[in-house]
């Protein structure tokens, strides 16, 4: 069931995600920091705001959550391996690098989810993500292994099932 869109609520979110982000980057607490904290953080929604970047479209509030989390599991587990096939191929000197650059569909999803999704390709070793389109996502493959992944589509289904709007349709 979707919740409807609320601008408020979305800056409020919006307010508290960025400030808990420096908080966790900053690692300074004292009074005069957190102030300091506080106003940057609105400051900067409040450039977000009035440069309406954030729509119903491109909001976190059409994002499950728990899936999300689900998926920042499992995305971190593919980037452990990923890496070790790059350091295998690196490491077997007769390996012949078969470098290309694939186009693949992007997700018929919010803009938010095909940034996660792009950004996800990109966070992953092996793969970079080169350009988005809105139908099309060029990507640059380091060897024949990490094209077949991306052609399965497996990221591609997680990151799906994460939009919340999109998926009361199942």
């Amino acid at each position: 069931m979707n919740k409807a869109y609320d601008k408020r609520r979305q800056t409020i979110t919006i307010f508290i995600t960025i400030f808990l982000f420096w908080l966790l980057l900053s690692g300074l607490y004292t009074p005069f920091m957190l102030l300091l904290g506080i106003i940057s953080s609105l400051g900067i929604t409040l450039i977000i705001t009035k440069m309406n970047i954030i729509e119903q479209d491109n909001s976190i509030q059409n994002l499950r959550i728990n899936q999300l989390l689900k998926y920042s599991i499992w995305l971190i587990r593919e980037i452990i391996v990923s890496n070790l096939k790059v350091c295998l191929i690196i490491i077997n000197p007769s390996h012949k690098v078969k470098p290309e650059i694939i186009e693949i569909e992007a997700l018929d999803v919010s803009k938010i989810t095909n940034v996660l999704y792009a950004n996800s390709i990109t966070l992953t070793p092996g793969t970079l993500t080169l350009d988005v389109d809105k139908n099309k996502m060029k990507i640059h493959t380091l060897d024949v292994v990490f094209k077949q992944s991306l052609l399965t589509q497996e990221m591609a289904k997680k990151v799906d099932v994460i939009d919340g709007r999109l998926n009361d349709r199942s």
